[in-house]
């Protein structure tokens, strides 16, 4: 039994890098948590002001005005505040095209067209460092 632990400890001396390399990973959950949680929170910001600029659109136009295929994007993309959140995360992602995305708000006005291009700015090279 002794030589079997002998060999126990002779195996796990090979082990060190890997047992420092899971403890570095445990470590970095914390730093992880808060940058999804910020990110999170940029994504929420960002994706309230379109859909207020969204609505206000919807308000001051008259329904006949709005092309059927617009509505669509329009509910589909930007109908709900989650819906936006989903939405920007595809964008940033690569999910999808963030030019299709950003057609409603074009519509809607240049400047809330503005505002989703500083989104996509600043997330993909501030925040993402990409």
């Amino acid at each position: 039994k002794m030589l079997k632990m002998l060999r126990v400890v002779r195996v796990m001396r090979f082990f060190r890098e890997l047992r420092n390399m899971i403890a570095a990973i445990v470590g970095s959950f914390t730093t992880l948590i808060w940058a999804i949680l910020a990110i999170s929170l940029m994504m929420l910001v960002f994706g309230l002001a379109l859909v207020n600029g969204i609505s206000t659109y919807l308000a001051d136009t008259h329904p006949a005005r709005i092309p059927e295929a617009l509505m669509e994007d329009i509910r589909w993309h930007w109908g709900s505040v989650p819906a936006s959140v989903l939405t920007l995360y595809k964008a940033t992602s690569g999910g999808s095209d963030w030019e299709p995305l950003a057609a409603p708000l074009v519509e809607a006005g240049a400047m809330y067209y503005a505002v989703f291009l500083a989104y996509i700015a600043l997330s993909t090279i501030a925040v993402l460092n990409v």
